[in-house]
């Protein structure tokens, strides 16, 4: 896999992420754009190998305090180094994250 940015939105936000919750996947590779979605259901892919439906484990702090470290944590499923290169402003106060997956 080589070095690609991808757009992290989260869709529904009024969640605390005190723990580590699970996230259904829906992929749009025009955009590649990853939006994710609170689920309880599902299995745990590679990044590089995202569709739709797919799941995440992802993080346990919330969405302002996301870092670096948290993100990583997509690493085990097989994605390589995960890391915030930015945010966007394309959901207003959500402020999604733009992360770059390097092989």
């Amino acid at each position: 896999m080589t070095s690609s940015d991808f757009i992290i939105a989260f869709t529904e936000h009024d969640h605390e992420f005190t723990e580590p919750v699970i996230v259904a996947v829906t992929f749009t590779p025009s955009a590649r754009t990853i939006l994710l979605n609170i689920s309880n259901q599902g299995i745990r892919r590679s990044l590089g190998d995202l569709a739709e439906g797919d799941i995440l484990i992802y993080v346990d702090r919330s969405v302002e305090d996301l870092e670096r470290g948290d993100i990583n944590l997509l690493s085990a499923l097989g994605a390589g180094h995960i890391k915030v290169s930015g945010r966007t402003n394309l959901l207003g106060s959500l402020a999604p994250l733009i992360v770059t997956a390097i092989d």
